[in-house]
């Protein structure tokens, strides 16, 4: 099974797209997390806007440096084009670093770097390094594009948008006081104490940061080529991100369009108002950062698409408010301050309304997911003010809030097709409310249901008492208000493969049938939940999923299948579960590449235990339309647990001693003490963590390597940071903790093994492709090998015939690390609400390529 994972990663023509696969927290929508403190969410907040301020001081200073350098108010004014190119620069090319970097320090660095920059602009002698320094300014900005993601990864599922709300909210002051705070400074002083100012600032916040804030490990290890890509491929793959790209683009053009007009009609002859009352009007728009909060709160509780919809309802309606201030006189000025706070209020709460949704739908991209918003904003900001540039002087601004109430229509056309056509890859969750109340079960039992036609299962019927009770299931799902669109599964070419059977027809409850797509189209992900008839749960060895969930809730007239013994190839796969509609995996025992997905014409739901699942390839589901959900993740403290068993089981030959003393022997081994011989840990991880603690408990020397180890957290840990081959050469146990991907299969091949010493044992609770199976076999039977203890095979089952059976020097587990009562309990309750979700029409923990 391992080979067939190995191959899907290693192969050419490899659909299964990774983002983050190194995050240990893959899935964070559905883990728990302390609380932030409300001081740690406020430093957060202000370095946001500090940070974003910084591009922003030098608008109001144009004249002032235009005439200190002696050039024209154009080349000033490039000043601020400058800062702006390096901040679009930060958007696409440093952002994403958020995903693989550890971010304190990224955030930290940034400070640092933006204070010299600032310090340069400071003593420019003339207006070209001035313009390479505020450039860097721009670039340097990042941080607060780096923070909202950040801060989103901090919270707590209940208070994420609450908390990104408020970081959001340090955004927007930040924008609107950075003019005054200038303009202040620069009148008392000088218009280079500004940027001083600045400077200082930056330093100190780099200071808080770092003694407040603990260390977040990188989500990922992706290459920075791979992952500057990987942002066009979330664009290119999540419609969800690509509509509120346009949304954020609509937002930002509006609030660009009134800011830029809204200087020349209060400088015009109806106002003739100077720079300084200008300004002024920026404190109107601060009221954003209550609509920021106030949004948060309400994407919290389930509410987000009610808050994006009154956003686009009070970003059109602003316009109309807006235009009575172009008649003058007090009534124009009111008309004026009530639609600056209606805009900006709008234009926040939609921000906040995005990121809440996307945040929880891609949370190991997060920092990707920001650079796409705020490019699509850019964007949106620099064609508005271009056209706002052009067009302000011919129609005046009656015409330019016509030009801001077309753009707002246009927000409002995209939304609503988004409601008619809801995104296959939007948690549905967000359309009446979060789904994790634990009150009450969903529905009564509609009785046992057994399907004793298939080989290699048990019967569903009678159901056993489940070993505990069930207070995690959740409350009855409402029903959908109206059908939604289905999708044309569309097939790639056929080639000399016979054509696959078309799915089944819609339930007659259907009544809301697709227009035709053109041929080639990309298939969309079914909204519209069938009625669930057959259901498979797959490689069920020790019969668990009816002690630790209580089917009898499925569905009534659902008939479950438990199949108990492994299914096999491809062939056996496809003609076994052909029938299902919905299967539930356990992990990767069973392989689902696109040949298999495309053979199962019935399939609407996948549901994989865990929150990840290498063996899916989700491309070829979405295409075929096939819905694939996760669980919670589980299992990280009994794999370290049973890695010590291991340990001990091959140090003190316990496999061998308990077979001895069972056939009348006594004492035929001498056992080795772990007290001050060398662990060396591959892979510093959850998992390898627990590990080492252990390790050093039983005053092990513990040392650790993995390719993207911090030597700061492993020696506040107590662990020695050493490079891969000298952990090889000097360990007496090594133990490997880290993921599958491209880049751990073949991690100790032939050179490796020989590192290491031949007393020396290896322990493997990882995956099989992690280690060369056949060099390892070899230094085994060679005797170049003290031992070796796997917990995982290429193949699983493992075959009759494999020569490890009979390998020497060995002990043998058939993948243990996970198989507990505890994570059993959270892996099959979370399946059964999948299902119980998807049957409701609305699923949960949804996967996407």
């Amino acid at each position: 099974m391992d080979q067939s994972i190995c191959n899907s990663l290693t192969g050419a023509s490899r659909r299964v797209k990774y983002f983050g696969m190194n995050d240990p927290q893959l899935g964070a929508g559905h883990v728990t997390r302390p609380a932030l403190s409300r001081g740690t969410v406020l430093l957060l907040a202000v370095v946001c806007g500090a940070a974003v301020a910084n591009i922003y001081y030098a608008q109001p200073l144009l004249p002032v440096i235009s005439k200190a350098f002696g050039v024209s108010e154009g080349a000033g004014g490039l000043v601020v084009t400058a800062s702006q190119i390096g901040y679009a620069i930060s958007l696409a090319l440093v952002v994403p670093l958020g995903d693989v970097l550890e971010r304190r320090r990224l955030v930290s660095v940034l400070l640092g770097l933006s204070a010299l920059a600032l310090l340069g602009a400071a003593v420019s002698p003339s207006i070209g390094p001035l313009y390479a320094a505020v450039a860097l300014v721009g670039v340097t900005s990042a941080v607060a594009q780096i923070v909202v993601p950040m801060a989103a990864s901090l919270a707590s599922d209940h208070e994420r948008g609450t908390v990104v709300g408020t970081v959001m909210s340090g955004l927007l002051i930040g924008i609107m006081l950075a003019r005054t705070v200038a303009g202040v400074l620069a009148q008392y002083g000088d218009w280079r104490l500004v940027f001083v100012f600045a400077a200082l600032v930056m330093v100190v916040l780099a200071v808080v940061l770092r003694l407040v804030l603990r260390a977040m490990p990188p989500s990922g290890s992706t290459p920075y080529p791979q992952l500057l890509r990987s942002v066009w491929t979330l664009v290119r793959t999540e419609s969800l991100l690509r509509r509120r790209m346009a949304l954020a683009a609509v937002g930002m053009g509006c609030f660009t369009v009134l800011w830029t007009a809204s200087s020349f009609l209060l400088a015009g002859p109806r106002y003739e108002y100077g720079p300084a009352a200008i300004g002024m009007f920026g404190l109107a728009g601060v009221v954003g950062a209550v609509a920021a909060v106030a949004a948060g709160r309400f994407a919290d509780r389930g509410r987000g698409r009610q808050v994006a919809t009154t956003g686009l309802i009070l970003l059109t309606s602003s316009w109309g408010v807006l235009a009575l201030a172009g008649t003058g006189g007090p009534g124009g000025l009111i008309a004026l301050v009530v639609g600056i706070m209606a805009l900006n209020l709008a234009q926040q709460a939609l921000l906040i309304s995005h990121q809440s949704v996307l945040y929880r739908r891609i949370p190991q991209a997060r920092s990707r997911v920001t650079t796409a918003l705020m490019v699509a904003s850019f964007a949106g900001s620099t064609v508005s003010s271009a056209l706002v540039s052009a067009l302000y002087p011919i129609v005046g601004w009656a015409g330019v809030c016509a030009l801001g109430a077309v753009i707002a229509l246009i927000g409002v056309g995209i939304w609503t097709l988004e409601l008619l056509r809801p995104s296959p890859s939007e948690p549905l969750s967000d359309l009446s409310g979060p789904l994790s109340d634990p009150s009450g079960p969903l529905s009564d039992p509609p009785g046992p249901l057994s399907d004793p036609s298939a080989r290699l299962f048990h019967s569903a019927a009678p159901f056993p008492t489940p070993r505990s009770s069930f207070p995690a299931l959740r409350r009855p799902f409402p029903t959908l208000r109206r059908p939604l669109p289905t999708p044309r599964r569309l097939r790639p070419p056929l080639g000399n493969r016979s054509p696959a059977p078309r799915r089944p027809p819609l339930p007659t409850w259907a009544s809301n049938p697709p227009r035709p797509r053109k041929a080639g189209a990309r298939a969309r992900r079914s909204q519209l939940m069938p009625e669930i008839r057959r259901v498979a749960i797959l490689d069920d060895y020790q019969q668990a999923a009816h002690q630790y969930a209580d089917w009898s809730t499925l569905p009534e007239g659902a008939r479950l299948t438990v199949f108990t013994e492994h299914l096999g190839g491809p062939d056996e796969v496809t003609a076994a579960l052909e029938p299902f509609d919905v299967i539930v995996a356990m992990r990767e025992r069973t392989a689902f590449p696109a040949g298999v997905l495309d053979r199962l014409p019935n399939l609407r739901l996948l549901v994989t235990t865990g929150p990840a699942n290498a063996a899916i390839d989700l491309a070829a589901a979405e295409r075929d339309g096939i819905l694939v959900s996760g669980t919670r993740p589980a299992g990280l403290t009994p794999t370290a647990e049973l890695t010590w068993g291991l340990i001990h089981a091959l140090t003190r030959s316990l496999p061998t001693e308990d077979a001895g003393l069972r056939r009348g022997g006594w004492q035929r081994t001498v056992g080795r003490e772990l007290h001050g011989r060398r662990l060396g840990v591959i892979g510093l991880g959850n998992v390898g963590t627990r590990v080492a603690r252990v390790g050093l408990a039983f005053g092990m020397d513990v040392v650790a390597w993995s390719a993207h180890l911090d030597p700061r957290r492993a020696t506040a840990l107590g662990v020695t940071p050493l490079g891969k081959e000298e952990l090889l050469a000097t360990s007496d146990v090594v133990t490997l903790h880290v993921p599958l991907s491209p880049r751990t299969i073949g991690l100790l091949g032939r050179e490796e093994l020989a590192l290491m010493r031949p007393d020396a044992l290896l322990i493997n609770t990882s995956r099989a492709p992690v280690v060369d199976e056949a060099a390892l076999l070899a230094a085994l039977t060679s005797g170049a090998l003290g031992g070796a203890a796997l917990d995982v095979h290429s193949a699983e089952p493992l075959p009759a015939d494999s020569p490890w059976r009979d390998a020497p020097r060995t002990v043998l587990t058939p993948h243990l690390g996970y198989v507990t009562d505890a994570t059993y309990e959270v892996f099959y309750r979370d399946a059964l609400d999948d299902v119980l979700a998807y049957a409701a029409g609305r699923p949960v923990r949804v996967l996407a390529p």
